[in-house]
């Protein structure tokens, strides 16, 4: 599934800089858990079973969401934290982000 992309021109000038600005899953069909910081990828995990009493499934991909309104994979959201000087740290493999290399 491609990413979303809701018109990021209508969310922040063209010439600034993409940024991270949530935890997200990807829940499949359009559908996504988002948290601003503090909250690390489990929170959203614990939200979903919350709200459904499901265990998030395997198509459920972790990630980001970012200020030009998109969800985005934890590579792609490392190689925008590292554009935006984001990184507080840096834990785990270098090329794959976590919110504890943000928040």
């Amino acid at each position: 599934m491609p990413p979303v992309n809701r018109k990021p021109d209508l969310i922040q000038p063209s010439h600034w800089p993409e940024r991270i600005t949530h935890v997200a899953l990807d829940l499949g069909g359009y559908l996504f858990c988002i948290m601003p910081p503090p909250a690390r990828h489990h929170d959203c995990i614990h939200k979903v079973f919350e709200f459904t009493g499901k265990a998030v499934g395997a198509g459920t991909t972790q990630g980001f969401w970012t200020s030009a309104n998109r969800f985005v994979d934890r590579k792609e959201g490392c190689i925008i934290a590292r554009a935006a000087n984001q990184l507080i740290r840096k834990t785990g493999p270098d090329d794959v982000l976590f919110s504890e290399d943000l928040w």
